[in-house]
């Protein structure tokens, strides 16, 4: 009897930091985003939404470190403020508007962009490379995660939809610049 309660205690007390120590909490809705703010004083990151500024990524970098500062991974949102990490690890808030991506093909073809945040409704296609402006989300449907994203067509139409991350391409050396 005695062994079986050691046994218990010593196969818990393994299993107990694994649901602990999260190594990020949010990671597996993590989506990846561009800061396309043109301000040339750069863009605040605070410490909550409307908060303290805690950083500020420069508008016109010129290093490869000062581009890079540009991608910022979304973990969570409240209302228009987004909880994001930027690459130099530090977590903050921005504010939606301050946050984009470009439309990216995948292997299974065109981007699209949804009704609702599945597969399976009505869906649009979207021009491969387009900019879109990031509207809500980060949001776990089915087996993808997805943001509700926005653009403005040819005819100056703002078109708004949901598109799914593996067609979110945010790589802040492309030239994707038509914010």
């Amino acid at each position: 009897m005695l062994r079986r309660a050691v046994l218990f205690f010593f196969v818990v007390s393994l299993a107990v930091p694994a649901f602990i120590l999260p190594a990020h909490a949010g990671e597996e809705n993590a989506i990846h985003m561009l800061v396309i703010d043109t301000d040339p004083k750069g863009t605040n990151v605070r410490d909550d939404p409307k908060g303290e500024v805690i950083a500020v990524i420069p508008y016109n970098g010129k290093t490869d470190e000062e581009i890079e500062m540009r991608a910022v991974t979304v973990l969570n949102n409240v209302e228009d403020w987004f909880m994001v990490r930027l690459a130099d690890e530090t977590e903050g808030w921005m504010h939606r508007s301050v946050l984009g991506s470009c439309s990216s093909a995948t292997e299974d073809g065109a981007p699209h962009m949804f009704s609702e945040p599945n597969f399976y409704a009505a869906a649009t296609e979207i021009k491969d490379g387009i900019a879109l402006s990031f509207e809500y989300g980060p949001v776990m449907a089915g087996q993808s995660v997805w943001a509700k994203m926005s653009y403005t067509d040819a005819s100056g139409k703002k078109v708004t939809g949901w598109v799914p991350r593996e067609c979110l391409f945010s790589n802040p050396h492309n030239d994707c610049r038509t914010w």
